[in-house]
């Protein structure tokens, strides 16, 4: 039976246990255990680091130590009784052990070692302890030891500063804040360096003034100026100089060297200045000349200014020679100084070419003290200290200052009955209570001693004059009472006497009677006229007069009136004379005690920089009241008075509580220096006061808090008391109010403020709700809150177990109460929640991304809260939704939240809203910002360190598209723009760069509306940004080589500037489109592979998981080397090896699958693929950009396989992909957005397979001929391995599957397949023996004999086909071109292919279930017959036809090989053709898109609701037989060669490239052949709406090369021409008919002949079955190449959309033409003419 232990709670495990047994509890050497229950040797229990999990254990396992129990019975917890050296000793190395582990993992090898020595010291150490054998001295050492080791490894590692008392640590609850604040900064100040200070000090060293023209003594006047402010920074330097501008006291140096003193780094700007003034002493003119008088005059000579910034950058060593300017007016002189800083040149000029004044100027930094030691000889000699006026931004406690500043303003003056103005001198004294001068207190600057007088400047004849001399009063605190300066004002004559005239004098008391020093400021004082010999050492006569007209009584009005006035400005630097009367009562409280209850309460009102300069006197005012009120009641007649005397101790705290806030506010609202030192000592004065406000606040209980609110006699007082303690707060909360390792003292911060704000929160509800709200309460109430539980101190998940465990057990989770509070408080705040919404749902955002999820449980339903308010409000709560999306971006960026929350905030959300009226719109709200979620946590894990690219950019993507297409978020869709531009470039996916940094682009237009700052981008004009943007893509498209693109771009550009006529860019511009097109011609493009990648499981990212895309690969990537790409970017993933469809275990599985194969392109632009004589360079980029779709094809057996020929049931399973948007893009893949999936069937497979081989050897032959290839050996290969093929028995495995009787008897319905069948196998053959007769000509000597075997091959092969001779083929003579060459011609008429020149074969269309038909000779919309010589679509390198597989590759169980549908049954083994780049690929389980058929390249068919009516698709190039004829009697057997001499029999062609075009058409248009031109076209009939352009009625039929043409069809019919390829029809880009499997009745068409061709109308915008076949895709709506979509409002991008022309120009269209792909040709109009440009559309604001 279990028994609870009553002893037996605490132990050590002493050897290692596994808990095999039931309930078993593992447990490992050295852990510590409590101990629950025990029953017969065995206990049960849980180890301390992990309380959570519980279980049995052995007692023998345990060693049994002493502890102390609190909280006995179910939440117990166990203390060891030990020494709390001992304690801390062991819970340190437990943690050390951890990160010790982490230091070798990291690679911090030296840290690793140290530790690890100085945990094996601390080990023997500990051993010495536990021993109890050392001596008590023997044991403080040991102990000292120990506890420098430990904090020696604290630091290292980050932890802790642990507050100690005689080596043991300190528990913050049993002593006072102040104690545990000096504890703390003790251990701080042990482990601290001292850091480098930031004070900065000028050192100035007079050393001459150079001057042609001396001859009298001169003063020097230095002093610091704010040119900003126009004030003075300092005060004055003053340093005498000789006659010859030397120092009169050179053995001084204290009188020429002077040091500028706390200099702040504010201070070191360009606009503080070093300001000069020099004077002379002397005669009253500088010319005059000497006479007998011996009388001096201070007289104005010249200033010098110099910045302090200069002195920055300059060579401190160097002496500085300052440039000596004079005023040009005397009256002018006060302001001097101003005017050079200004440089107002007419106001002064240079007093004379060779006057200088030569100092020495050096910048020191640092503390005083350190100076003095560093600069030993300087302090040794003497130097003066000159002050800032003021104090520093730090007064120390003890600072002790009492200087008087008075600066001689001007004055007013009568004349006095002279004919001129005076020269007025003003002579200074200060004057004691008695009326005695004191002596030596009158100073002009530091650096000469203080004077009994001072003698102001003479201005010359001047009443009014403006002197701005500032003098040093260093007057003693305890003269002031009593004391005045008196200003004696004498007028200064020029005559051989030169005597000084007294005739006035002005003073002022520096002290009024209630004890207040003068105040701040301007002062007026009157002028008391006196005659010359009037004796004044009567003072106590002249002190009962007024002395400032501010004080004049109203009815003095004599005084009033006169104008003789004098100003002066005083400013007091004192710690111990204040100017604040109500300061003044407090401190001298001893002399009224009856008010001191009015002082107190005043004291309030007082403003924090007075009481921070008294702070240390009225601290020790405060308590010596406290203590004196205690001493004077003594403890009987304490208790007896209790009331009134707790009274005033309230107040008295009350007092003490707002003088420490107010302190603490400003200092912390002063302007710190950066430096380290200057943030000690800034921490060390504010530290102070906060220890003591903390242990205030902690000593004060329920009863306490309640009086101190019931003492605010109005609800503004207590507003304003609130507003501060939660402002104060804010300030302790900060990170830099303690250092990074003071947790403990943060704790015991936040411990006392949470407790207060808890009572103060009572207050909030009782005195600022309902009528009383106060929005700035609450307000500052709420944010204090929310920065309360953001604290990283509070982040108990950041900490180590052991830490969270003490700080919970301690103080439990802060957050949550804190959280609690807030929602509390939010609940009672009813209809005035509207204030917060939406400004506090960022803060409440941020409460809830805490990781803790008792929090999150209580704050997120407040988000329901503010949804109803806002609902009720204003009808929705859109506020609500934005707030919450940006919010969300910016703080998961910073790492907040997680998937837990992502489920946390749906799951809570969704229930609380179940019930309400607005359920539908707050669930889509939910779902945008959970959805959101998703993304934005793939895109912060994805953004990590050592993540692939590819994951990035496609998280990115994801992330973009959410934004643009759901949020509609313009400046977030941007910034995700750049972010996405800046991956792709570190990639190196310059192409995708340039279509990324194109959507911008495209939210911009060409207008000079101005553009804020943003990004990178400085403010400019929307033209301005545009033109960057257009620049940087095409430089980046080029360097991606998608030259075609930047060609349009620069095209744009380029008629920007010609609108403007800025031909110089046009210039440049028309140079770089010149060199983009000659990149194109001559430069090499690789041309890439893509893969279809299939990522299926629920451990991907939301934006993959469970999704298909398309990748292009890279340059030179095949699909091995793609495939480990991808497993290298997810290293969990599985490769699947099939290429079927996952189902839903692979769906739902906790893993990662990833299913790739190849897929081969399906481009866009036929038409530049069809033409004749297009460079391969061209072509090339059409087959690989703007692509949509995508297939695969995947041969399979239906039914029985036949062993002898398993073509009889060889079907093909075709999967149709398309994307959201074509490749290349903003990224290297799309998703697939639809998926189609056809089956060919076996004869339709074999029909495709000889098409597309057709189509390839009559590309090779018409190369060959026309010399585009430099090497036969392409031809010679594919002959080889068709006629090999054949002859093997490859076209007779056709004929034994197909022709049989028994397959057309059970197949009836594929008797007109079986018919083109065998019309395509003696059209092969007919092109075999004309290729022949091409290769006989060109083929080298040396493979002449492999030339004969291929001729003897092609009989056998014939003799196999049943064909004896070809007689109308071989009648036509050999196949041959006019003159004997083939032409290049693209408007060519075909001749007919007339084997058999009576025989007329009649089909009927048949369906072939999405097949691409590649050829004319396929299409059943056409009865022209190829001529096999004019085909130029693409080289054997492009189309890379593949020999025919062998029979074991058929049966073979990978994937299907691409060989199988690409060419006739054979053995591949003695293939040529096969390039060895692919005959890797041949056995990978993945197909390679180079080895798909080549029926790939040409378009789909439509589907049925988009088809378009068989009578729309057509082709004026193609001749049309009689519909009044009946099918046998249609076709006629024409003589026909292989030449194409009948183009001088051809009409005129016209383009058929009709409807929007999604590729940029950068080749040239082909020019029209003779008696085409664009005028005859537009004189053309118009055509109904629902025709085609060429106005076709001719039902289509299936043509055949057995087949012959009516002979009045080709030379009666001027309107037909060839089409642009003249062997394959360009309507085999829109054979519908086909595909769609329906045809029209004979007697659908009209009778009537053709009429010729016809212009487009304005009605009819396109007859290309792309627009109809794109019209319902959901594309995203930022495609470059934008496919048209109805749903979707966003207009098209029009930065490189084509409109359809039917007159296209010789070069492609400006790019105004080619703003949207909607536009109409005018009939009428000439659609080169340039189009103006349309107008604005809105566009991005930033």
């Amino acid at each position: 039976m279990w028994i609870p232990t009553e002893h037996e709670k605490y132990g050590v495990v002493l050897a290692s246990f596994r808990g095999t047994v039931q309930h078993g509890l593992p447990l490992e050497i050295g852990d510590t255990v409590q101990i629950l229950e025990k029953c017969e040797g065995w206990y049960r229990g849980f180890i301390l680091k992990n309380p959570n999990v519980k279980g049995i254990f052995p007692s023998s396992y345990i060693h049994l130590k002493n502890a102390h129990i609190k909280n006995k019975g179910q939440f117990e917890t166990v203390i060891p009784v030990e020494d709390s050296v001992i304690t801390e000793m062991t819970s340190t190395l437990r943690d050390w052990g951890a990160m010790w582990k982490q230091l070798y993992v990291k690679n911090e090898g030296d840290l690793f070692h140290r530790l690890w020595h100085v945990m094996n010291e601390i080990l023997d150490l500990r051993r010495q302890v536990l021993v109890g054998h050392l001596t008590h001295d023997r044991m403080r050492d040991v102990k000292q030891h120990i506890t420098a080791r430990l904090d020696w490894g604290n630091e290292q590692l980050g932890l802790d500063l642990v507050p100690r008392r005689e080596f043991s640590m300190v528990d913050p609850d049993e002593i006072s804040v102040t104690e545990l604040y000096r504890l703390m900064e003790h251990r701080h100040r042990k482990k601290e360096t001292p850091a480098p200070a930031s004070n900065h000090h000028l050192f100035v060293h007079v050393k001459s003034l150079m001057s042609a023209n001396l001859g009298e003594e001169l003063e020097i006047f230095f002093h610091i100026y704010d040119g900003r402010e126009n004030r003075p920074l300092s005060e004055r330097f003053f340093v005498r100089l000789n006659k010859s501008g030397l120092p009169k006291s050179p053995e001084k140096t204290e009188r020429q060297c002077t040091l500028f003193v706390d200099l702040g780094s504010s201070d070191l700007r360009k606009d503080v200045y070093i300001v000069v003034h020099i004077i002379r002493i002397g005669r009253m003119g500088a010319g005059e000349k000497k006479n007998l008088c011996s009388v001096q005059y201070r007289r104005p000579f010249g200033c010098a200014v110099v910045s302090i910034a200069d002195l920055l950058t300059a060579d401190s060593k160097d002496d500085h020679l300052l440039k000596v300017y004079a005023c040009n007016t005397e009256s002018e002189w006060y302001q001097i100084h101003e005017n050079i800083i200004k440089k107002a040149n007419s106001r002064y000029n240079l007093s004379g070419s060779n006057t200088g004044l030569a100092v020495a100027l050096q910048l020191l930094h640092g503390d005083i003290e350190q100076l003095r030691r560093e600069y030993m000889v300087l302090f040794t000699r003497g130097v003066s200290i000159t002050r800032k006026l003021g104090f520093s931004d730090v007064i120390m406690p003890g600072e002790m200052r009492n200087d008087l500043y008075i600066t001689l303003e001007k004055g007013e003056f009568e004349k006095g009955g002279k004919s001129v103005a005076r020269n007025v001198e003003i002579t200074v004294y200060v004057l004691d209570l008695e009326g005695q001068i004191l002596k030596s207190h009158v100073a002009a600057g530091s650096g000469e001693p203080g004077v009994d007088d001072y003698h102001s400047l003479v201005l010359y004849h001047n009443n009014s004059p403006r002197w701005a001399e500032q003098i040093k009063l260093p007057i003693p605190v305890d003269m002031f009472r009593g004391s005045h300066v008196r200003f004696e004002f004498r007028h200064c004559s020029t005559k051989d006497k030169g005597e000084k005239k007294l005739f006035g004098y002005s003073f002022v008391p520096l002290m009024q009677e209630d004890g207040r020093t003068l105040p701040d400021g301007t002062h007026e004082l009157i002028i008391h006229k006196c005659e010359e010999n009037t004796s004044l050492a009567d003072y106590s006569r002249y002190l009962k007069l007024p002395f400032s007209k501010a004080n004049l009584p109203t009815n003095n009005q004599t005084l009033k009136g006169t104008k003789e006035s004098f100003w002066i400005t005083s400013f007091l630097c004192s710690t111990k004379l204040t100017q604040n009367g109500d300061m003044l009562d407090l401190l001298k409280w001893r002399a009224h005690p009856e008010r001191i209850n009015d002082s107190l309460s005043k004291l309030k009102e007082i403003d924090g920089s007075e009481i921070v300069k008294f702070l240390q006197d009225t601290l020790d005012t405060l308590f010596g009241i406290l203590d004196e009120s205690s001493q004077r009641y003594g403890l009987k007649v304490f208790d007896s008075l209790e009331p009134v005397v707790s009274e005033e101790v309230e107040l008295i705290v009350e007092s003490l509580l707002g003088v420490l806030l107010r302190t603490i506010l400003e200092i912390s609202n002063r302007p710190q220096s950066a430096g380290p030192a200057m943030r000690l000592q800034f921490q060390d004065v504010t530290g102070e006061f906060v220890a003591c406000l903390l242990a205030l606040l902690r000593q004060m209980s329920d009863r306490h808090y309640q009086q101190l609110l019931q003492a605010f006699s109005s609800k503004d007082d207590l507003r304003d008391f609130l507003l501060q303690i939660f402002t104060v707060f804010r300030i302790l909360i900060r990170p830099e109010m303690f250092p990074k390792d003071w947790t403990v003292m943060r704790l015991v911060t936040n411990n006392v403020i949470i407790t207060t704000v808890l009572y103060l929160s009572d207050a909030l509800r009782k005195n600022f709700l309902s009528d009383k709200f106060d929005y700035k309460v609450w307000d500052s109430y709420f944010y204090l809150s929310v920065i309360f539980i953001n604290q990283p101190c509070l982040q108990l998940e950041s900490f180590s177990p052991s830490k969270r465990k003490k700080i919970l057990e301690k103080y439990g989770d802060m957050r949550v109460m804190m959280g609690c509070e807030i929602f509390s408080m939010w609940q009672n705040l009813g209809e005035h929640k509207l204030n917060f919404i939406p400004a506090m749902i960022g803060p409440f955002l941020e409460v809830t991304l805490v990781p803790q999820p008792d929090l999150r449980n209580v704050m997120i339903p407040i988000f329901h809260d503010m949804m109803d308010w806002e609902q009720r409000r204003s009808g929705n709560f859109k506020q609500v939704e934005a707030k919450l999306i940006d919010k969300l971006d910016s703080l998961m960026s910073e790492g907040k939240g997680d998937e837990t929350y992502r489920e946390l905030f749906n799951s809570i959300l969704l229930k609380k809203i179940e019930r309400e009226t607005w359920r539908e719109s707050g669930i889509s709200l939910i779902a945008t910002v959970t959805r959101l979620m998703e993304r934005l946590l793939d895109y912060r894990d994805c953004m990590k360190l050592g993540e692939v690219d590819g994951k990035k950019i496609g998280c990115t993507v994801s992330l973009l598209n959410f934004y643009k297409t759901e949020l509609n978020k313009e400046e977030m869709y941007i910034r995700y723009i750049h972010k996405l531009y800046d991956l792709h470039l570190k990639a190196q996916n310059y192409t995708e760069a340039s279509y990324t940094l194109l959507l911008y682009d495209e939210l911009l237009e060409w207008s000079d509306r101005p553009l804020r700052e943003f990004l990178n981008y400085p403010m400019q004009s929307e033209w301005q940004r545009k033109e960057y943007l257009h620049l940087t893509i095409v430089q980046n498209f080029d360097r991606g080589k998608c030259w075609e693109n930047g060609i349009i771009l620069c095209r744009e550009l380029a008629d920007q500037y010609e609108s403007y006529y800025d031909y110089r860019n046009l210039s440049k511009m028309r140079m770089m489109e010149a060199s983009l097109y000659d990149k194109i011609m001559d430069q090499q493009r690789l041309e890439p592979e893509f893969f279809r990648v299939g990522f299926y499981g629920k451990k991907f990212p939301f934006f993959l998981r469970n999704k298909e895309f398309v990748c292009r690969g890279h340059d030179y990537e095949r699909l091995e080397a793609f495939q480990q790409r991808m497993l290298n970017e997810f290293p969990h993933a599985i490769a699947m090896q099939h290429v079927n469809q996952p189902d839903q275990t692979i769906y739902q599985a906790d893993a990662q699958y990833l299913q790739i194969y190849a897929v081969t392109p399906i481009p866009e632009s036929q038409d530049v693929l069809q033409r004749d004589g297009v460079p391969d360079n061209i072509k090339s980029f059409y087959k690989f950009n703007h692509i949509w779709r995508f297939r695969y094809d995947r041969p399979f057996h239906k039914g029985t396989k036949d062993k002898e020929n398993e073509f009889k049931s060889l079907w093909v399973e075709r999967t149709t992909l398309t994307l959201v948007q074509s490749l290349p893009g903003i990224s290297r893949w799309f998703e697939v957005e639809k998926r189609e999936l056809v089956e060919v069937s076996p004869l339709e497979n074999a029909i495709e397979v000889i098409e597309n081989k057709n189509l390839q050897l009559r590309t090779l032959i018409t190369q060959c001929q026309s010399r585009q290839m430099q090497n036969i050996n392409p031809l010679t290969m594919c002959l080889n391995g068709v006629i090999d093929a054949a002859v093997n028995g490859g076209l007779a495995r056709y004929q034994e599957a197909f022709f049989v009787k028994d397959y057309i008897m059970n197949h009836p319905e594929d008797g007109e397949k079986i018919g083109r069948l065998r019309e395509l196998m003696f059209e092969q053959a007919h092109i075999l023996e004309y290729g022949l007769a091409v290769h006989e000509k060109f083929v080298p000597q040396d493979m002449r004999p492999l030339h004969k075997k291929l001729v003897d091959q092609f009989h056998l092969m014939k003799s196999s086909l049943g064909i004896q001779e070809f007689s109308a083929y071989v009648r036509a003579s050999p196949v041959h071109f006019t003159n004997g060459s083939p032409r290049p011609c693209r408007n060519s008429v075909p001749n007919i292919i007339s084997p058999d020149g009576g025989r007329g074969v009649v089909r009927r269309s048949y369906p072939a279930v999405n097949r691409y038909s590649s050829s004319s000779l396929s299409s059943q919309a056409s009865n022209e017959v190829s001529n096999i010589t004019g085909q130029s679509e693409s080289s054997d390198e492009v189309f890379n036809m593949q020999p025919s597989p062998s029979t074991s590759s058929l049966s073979s169980n990978h994937s299907a090989s691409p060989n199988v549908t690409s060419s006739a049954p054979s053995s591949a083994r003695g293939s040529p053709q096969m390039a060895e780049k692919h005959k890797h690929s041949r056995e990978n389980a993945c197909l390679s898109p180079r080895e798909r058929p080549v029926s790939a390249i040409f378009p789909n068919p439509v589907d049925p609701a988009q088809r378009a009516p068989p009578h729309q698709i057509g082709d004026t190039t193609l001749p049309r037989s009689d519909p009044n004829l009946s099918a046998p009697d249609k076709v006629r057997p024409t003589p026909s060669s292989w030449s194409l001499d009948s183009v001088k029999e051809g009409a005129p062609s016209f383009s058929d490239s009709v409807g929007k075009l999604l590729c940029p058409p950068v080749p040239p248009r082909p020019p029209y052949s003779a008696g085409s031109s664009a005028k005859n076209m537009r004189s053309q009939s118009p055509v109904p709406t629902s025709r085609s352009p060429q106005k076709t009625t001719i039902p289509p039929f299936t043509p055949s090369p057995t087949e012959c043409q009516s002979a009045s069809l080709v030379s009666n019919s001027p309107v037909l021409s060839g089409s642009y390829s003249s062997g394959i029809s360009s309507l085999s880009r829109c054979s519908v008919s086909e595909a769609s499997g329906t045809e029209l009745p004979a007697g659908d068409h009209p009778p009537h002949p053709l009429p010729p061709p016809t212009t487009l109308p304005n009605s009819v915008s396109s007859s290309s079955d792309e627009p109809i076949r794109r019209e319902n895709k959901t594309p995203p709506p930022y495609s470059v190449y934008e496919r048209n979509n109805p749903r979707r409002p966003v207009p098209l991008p029009h930065s490189l959309s084509i409109p359809p022309q039917t007159d296209p120009p010789a070069l492609p269209p400006k790019p105004h033409q080619l703003r949207t792909g909607s536009m109409k040709l005018d009939g009428t109009s000439d659609p080169r003419v340039p189009r103006p440009r349309p107008l604005p559309r809105k566009v991005s604001q930033l």
